[in-house]
């Protein structure tokens, strides 16, 4: 593959030295409709991550999910990848990846956190949908999958793109863990695809699972910078794979051209800083976030217009190698992990 890895702590950052070229997506029709046996499963509402913590003052919210699973006989036991979407919601695109997880034996949920909730998606008002709603839905897809006969419990990875890829890192934390999950059950590995890293979380205590970062660094939505800067503070804490595609666009392994989208909301310069007992504040003005009202009067001061998104052909092929790889290693080839079960 064309990158250098370079060591960073306990884990690794792999810089890409190859030549960058743009390319346009083929022109293979996509598939209309999200394919897969689709499971309903209850999830909550939290709207601040006290409450998700304490589990108070929660609505619970019916959620539903896409399983494809690999060819299995009889009682057999796959690993499963629990896929979160960007602020789009679930699109046609992230097919590549189920048929690819599952020609290696990798069952994947692709969790609809939008459809239930009555929205589209919210990448043009994301107020609508607290990152604390998401994480529920994950850790509860979770749970619902650890249930599940024909899904080895102790691996259940989380993939997500943008939104999605913060709520994959934002599971990681062991306070949520601890508090929603009870040390019952854990993701086994982090993959985040381009994530907005613009939370300031209150300590480096993580689940243990390893981490895959992926994530282009000509991109004007998420800002890499934000996470590379996490990844240095969360080093010594857990192994991370880290990979800077330098010239690749947010949503690089997305097949359409890249092109400016001026009415997406662009997080550049809104972040939040998490307290010691999960209260989140606006960083610049310290106003805290409690409501939905809050999240709207908050994002209206601080959030951005438009940004850049489209395909970059040598950082989706080689992102796509390295989920394959990260999987193979951390997922398959694990030994189980001393989860604590029912």
């Amino acid at each position: 593959m064309l990158a250098q890895w370079i060591k960073l702590g306990v884990g690794i950052l792999a810089i890409w030295v190859g030549t960058i070229a743009w390319a346009a997506p083929g022109t293979d029709k996509q598939a209309p409709t999200i394919t897969g046996q689709k499971l309903g499963f209850m999830s909550s509402n939290p709207v601040t991550f006290q409450q998700l913590l304490s589990k108070k003052e929660v609505m619970p919210q019916p959620v539903w999910g896409y399983l494809n699973m690999p060819k299995i006989t009889g009682k057999q036991k796959v690993a499963v990848v629990v896929m979160m979407p960007g602020a789009g919601g679930l699109a046609p695109w992230y097919a590549k990846y189920v048929k690819s997880l599952n020609e290696q034996g990798i069952a994947t949920f692709q969790v609809d956190s939008f459809t239930p909730r009555g929205m589209g998606g919210v990448a043009s008002n994301q107020a609508q949908l607290p990152v604390p709603m998401l994480v529920a839905d994950a850790y509860s897809a979770l749970q619902y999958l650890a249930k599940e006969p024909n899904i080895d419990t102790h691996k259940i990875a989380i993939m997500g793109w943008s939104l999605g890829g913060l709520v994959s890192i934002t599971t990681a934390f062991a306070d949520l863990n601890e508090a929603v999950l009870n040390n019952r059950v854990r993701f086994a590995a982090h993959i985040a695809f381009y994530p907005a890293c613009n939370l300031s979380y209150p300590n480096e205590r993580l689940d243990g699972a390893p981490w895959l970062y992926l994530h282009g660094g000509a991109d004007d939505y998420t800002q890499p910078a934000d996470c590379l800067n996490l990844i240095a503070k969360l080093r010594n804490s857990v192994v991370i794979n880290a990979v800077l595609y330098p010239q690749a666009q947010h949503a690089f392994d997305n097949p359409r051209p890249v092109e400016w989208l001026p009415d997406v909301q662009n997080p550049k310069n809104c972040h939040g800083v998490i307290a010691k007992d999960w209260e989140i504040a606006e960083q610049t003005t310290g106003a805290p976030i409690n409501t939905l009202a809050d999240y709207q009067k908050v994002y209206a001061g601080c959030m951005l217009r438009g940004a850049h998104l489209g395909f970059n052909k040598p950082a989706s092929e080689d992102a796509a190698w390295q989920v394959t790889h990260f999987l193979q290693h951390y997922l398959l080839n694990s030994n189980s992990l001393n989860h604590k079960t029912d």
